[in-house]
């Protein structure tokens, strides 16, 4: 549409602006949304749709904004994510959580997958959310799987199917 979306800070606010591409920086925005969001984390964009990563005490919420009409965007769904993904997909804005690594990849245009490893003193919690965003006013969980293993590192895509390197503690135990 011509239009791309700046998210700029002011006094605390975070306010997403569209702005045209053809002069980003110096253009008029023809629209200035403040978020409704206390704390931002990350952003990704799929066409119009802008998908706005905060932390919510101790979870993740994704905000879904439509930007079909840049002059009136719509704020459409969100969801609640147990854990902390500030690292949206890899052709993205990338931002790294504090104390666990995790990170949102794209399955397809409106399938993410969320995947966390954290740290709660000596275990780990190894953590997978397979999240539909194909009704955006409505997105929802459809899969997810929860598993203690000593190290779970470098998630990607291959296709459909989400790929990832596991390390087993033991004497000169180590696969990948």
């Amino acid at each position: 549409n011509g239009y791309g979306v700046q998210i700029i800070e002011n006094n605390g606010q975070y306010i997403l602006r569209a702005v045209p591409l053809s002069d980003p920086e110096n253009g008029k925005a023809v629209s200035e949304t403040v978020s409704d969001e206390s704390t931002y984390s990350g952003a990704f964009a799929d066409g119009n749709m802008i998908y706005l990563v905060s932390k919510v005490s101790s979870d993740t919420r994704i905000r879904v904004m439509d930007f079909s009409d840049p002059a009136n965007p719509v704020r459409r769904g969100s969801i609640e994510a147990n854990g902390y993904y500030y690292k949206p997909p890899r052709e993205y804005l990338s931002l790294y959580r504090r104390y666990s690594q995790g990170e949102i990849l794209r399955m397809n245009d409106s399938i993410l997958i969320l995947t966390s490893s954290s740290w709660y003193g000596n275990e780990q919690n190894n953590s997978i959310k397979v999240i539909d965003f194909s009704d955006p006013d409505h997105p929802r969980q459809i899969s997810g799987l929860t598993f203690y293993g000593d190290g779970i590192f470098g998630y990607f895509m291959n296709g459909n199917m989400l790929c990832f390197s596991l390390i087993i503690a033991g004497e000169n135990a180590s696969q990948s």
